[in-house]
């Protein structure tokens, strides 16, 4: 239980083992209505602290940890989807104007 000091709670969350994989740590607020909005915070400890008005649904975001000598990818996203989609449909076009050269050279 946390005593309300001058109208705000001081939230401490934990640092644990899953946490400690991250850096760089952010927390959230969720709204009722879903919006997101990010809040101050700071690391003490092994913990991540933040101030606020009223209790309510918050998240901890962090960066993962880039490891020295590890090349960290992107995952394949729909991204690639379009990037096809357009080669696809510059191959069918060279195609077509192909066969239609082929064909005007043999009617002539």
């Amino acid at each position: 239980i946390v005593k309300m000091e001058n109208g705000t709670y001081k939230i401490k969350v934990e640092l644990n083992d899953l946490l400690k994989k991250y850096e760089g740590y952010e927390i959230i607020y969720i709204s009722d209505d879903n919006k997101v909005e990010l809040i101050d915070a700071t690391v003490e400890g092994n913990y991540i602290t933040f101030n606020t008005t009223h209790l309510s649904k918050y998240g901890v975001v962090g960066k993962e940890i880039k490891k020295t000598g590890n090349i960290i990818t992107n995952p394949k996203t729909a991204d690639s989807v379009v990037t096809y989609g357009l080669a696809l449909g510059a191959l069918a076009v060279a195609v077509v104007l192909v066969v239609l050269r082929i064909r005007k050279l043999k009617s002539n």
